[in-house]
């Protein structure tokens, strides 16, 4: 495999990430954006969890990037691909976890700002 293979879901993560840093989904939706039970309960959550989300995307997008190339230079090529493609996907699902732990210190169960 290429090294494009083993980098891609990492610089895709990023790109993702950018994106929704600039171009933020203004209203609460089920199609766009971060969107969990406690992310989609007011402005506020929504607007937090979008920021924090797209930061944990480009922060774990460029460590999965680098891990996936430093797997790519010792590893035997023909798993690279697929370890490099594991970890990133590990990636992706911790993003969901620390951004609700993120929300959970910020807000409470009903979406107020704890003080």
């Amino acid at each position: 495999m290429t090294l494009f293979f083993n980098i891609i879901t990492g610089v895709s993560m990023v790109i993702v990430g950018i994106i929704l840093k600039i171009f933020p989904p203004k209203k609460i939706n089920f199609i766009s954006g971060y969107r969990t039970y406690l992310s989609m309960k007011n402005k506020e959550t929504w607007e937090e969890g979008n920021r924090y989300s797209a930061k944990m995307l480009i922060v774990l997008g460029v460590i999965s990037t680098i891990i996936s190339f430093v797997i790519y230079k010792t590893v035997n090529p023909k798993i690279s691909a697929i370890i490099s493609t594991i970890v990133s996907l590990v990636l992706i699902i911790l993003a969901i976890p620390l951004t609700e732990l993120h929300l959970k210190k910020l807000f409470d169960k009903d979406g107020n700002r704890k003080v």
